[in-house]
């Protein structure tokens, strides 16, 4: 028995919903209507809206496009903060990173004077 292009759509769409579409350009692309007819091997056309049997299947796709929309919204969402938050670790790296270049710059500052002080010390000690 062969299957009715609506049987096709249901499995094109179901594999594409897996990531495991017969045709490897759909990989990672939004799963709408026209993709569905497009792997299911109809021209981009084929589900309308207005085919009362085509409905069930476009709610269906629409439904899941909506749920991968709001779950992308939420990873971006939390990569931005996770990119915001290693951004600010990173000032504050490089903050603490020039305060020990500058502490170690007086510390060599002052180790200088206290060997020029101890050689003037030991120049005037011998002198006297």
């Amino acid at each position: 028995m062969k299957e009715s292009g609506l049987d096709l759509c249901q499995k094109a769409f179901d594999r594409l919903k897996a990531g495991k579409p017969n045709n490897k350009k759909f990989i990672g692309m939004p799963i709408t209507p026209s993709v569905v007819s497009q792997e299911a091997g109809w021209d981009a056309g084929y589900l309308k809206r207005d085919r009362i049997i085509h409905g069930p299947l476009i709610i269906e796709i629409d439904d899941f496009s909506k749920l991968q929309k709001s779950k992308l919204a939420r990873l971006q969402s939390k990569l931005d903060k996770a990119n915001s938050e290693k951004e600010q670790e990173k000032n504050k790296a490089e903050s603490f990173e020039k305060k020990y270049k500058a502490s170690l710059a007086r510390e060599f500052m002052l180790t200088e004077k206290i060997f020029e002080l101890e050689k003037k010390m030991n120049n005037r000690v011998w002198k006297l």
